[in-house]
């Protein structure tokens, strides 16, 4: 019986050493199983910041791309504003030059000395136009000029009141000086 003892305790003692380095080892395992859990959580968390950062930079990108959009727009807005502006220039020059064409005509059958400087005049009005453009321009750099040229002589023109103001200051007191004078030598 004492052997059968025995060999029942060798048996438990064997299986609870069997059970403790299989607990060691399910407890090894549980260990690297959370720490790689916590790496894929870790991922996880850093994918997510990255996606909620591209997704504020797609947010960031699609406003400005709106933006430039609407900028855009806009801008095509005001030139097709400009371009029918134009349009409707021209077709007033088109409809000038063609009342001017035609009294060129009618009056090309009553007299051609005076069809020949109609003809002229024409011939000029169309040069003029792209003259009277550059013509412009100067006008308004020349008004420019003229406005800088009226700011000094403004200046000018207070200096000389100034100049004008103090000469006047010494006549009169050169006038109460000569009446001092005057009235000394009466005395």
């Amino acid at each position: 019986q004492v052997t059968a003892a025995e060999s029942l305790g060798a048996e438990s003692r064997a299986k609870e050493k069997e059970y403790l380095s299989m607990k060691t080892n399910f407890e090894k395992r549980e260990d690297e199983a959370n720490r790689e859990l916590a790496k894929l959580l870790s991922l996880l968390d850093d994918s997510k910041q990255r996606e909620v950062s591209m997704l504020e930079r797609f947010k960031a990108v699609e406003s400005h791309t709106q933006g430039l959009q609407t900028e855009f727009k806009q801008a095509m807005k005001k030139k097709d504003d400009e371009t029918a502006k134009l349009r409707v220039v021209l077709q007033e020059a088109r409809a000038k030059l063609e009342d001017l064409w035609d009294e060129n005509e009618a009056l090309k059958t009553d007299n051609n000395e005076s069809m020949e400087s109609l003809n002229a005049m024409l011939n000029d009005a169309i040069r003029s136009r792209a003259e009277t453009d550059a013509s412009l321009q100067e006008s308004l750099q020349l008004l420019e000029q003229q406005k800088r040229l009226d700011i000094k002589r403004k200046s000018e023109i207070s200096k000389l009141e100034q100049t004008v103001d103090v000469l006047k200051s010494k006549e009169r007191y050169q006038e109460k000086y000569i009446e001092s004078l005057k009235g000394q030598l009466r005395c």
